[in-house]
């Protein structure tokens, strides 16, 4: 399954569905980036941490796009006048990304971020969002929306989901399995399973 999607019309996605009767994975490779994508740093957010960091799930969800080229930076504190200031050198992106998640007494969780840009020397983007706990990914797609429709004016896609059919063998018999996943390919789950294509 080949996708296409950008406004500029230069990315593209090769999505490969492996699907056996115990096991399928959606893979997602990037096949081209344009030569213009502006580069963002992306800090891993501070505070309260679940097994992958939210800024590690919107570093790669920017970096997919193609538009822009999300590079990895240490940990920076949210309230710095300069997100690079804790870096002690000058950084590898004029736009930055900083945030953090805490925990607030009702049980949800509090995500705050920020896009900054050190030339402007001001905050371009910063907001606050609640979320319960099973609702990380969604998120930091969200924030990547938001960051993305910032920097390039054109709406993120990131909290799409994909739909797809995987023709799998059980025995001698063809099966048919309809599954969604988000649009990184993560969280797959089986819609219906059928024997009918």
């Amino acid at each position: 399954m080949k996708m296409k999607h950008a406004p500029s019309g230069a990315f593209f996605v090769v999505a490969t569905l492996l699907a056996t009767p115990a096991r399928a994975e959606l893979t997602i490779e990037i096949s081209q980036r344009l030569d213009s994508a502006v580069p963002v740093e992306v800090s891993a957010f501070e505070g309260y941490q679940v097994a992958e960091n939210i800024g590690s799930i919107i570093r790669q969800n920017l970096d997919r796009s193609g538009d822009l080229r999300a590079l990895a930076a240490p940990p920076a504190s949210l309230d710095a006048e300069d997100p690079a200031s804790r870096l002690g050198a000058r950084a590898a992106a004029d736009l930055r990304v900083t945030g953090q998640v805490s925990r607030v007494p009702d049980g949800r969780y509090r995500f705050q971020y920020r896009l900054y840009s050190a030339s402007r020397g001001e905050t371009l983007l910063g907001e606050s969002l609640l979320a319960g706990s099973g609702r990380w990914r969604e998120v930091a797609h969200l924030i990547s929306d938001r960051i993305y429709q910032k920097i390039t004016g054109f709406r993120g896609i990131f909290s799409t989901r994909l739909l797809f059919v995987q023709e799998y063998r059980q025995g001698k018999h063809a099966r048919y399995r309809l599954a969604m996943a988000d649009a990184d390919g993560r969280r797959q789950v089986t819609v219906l399973d059928s024997d009918e294509g």
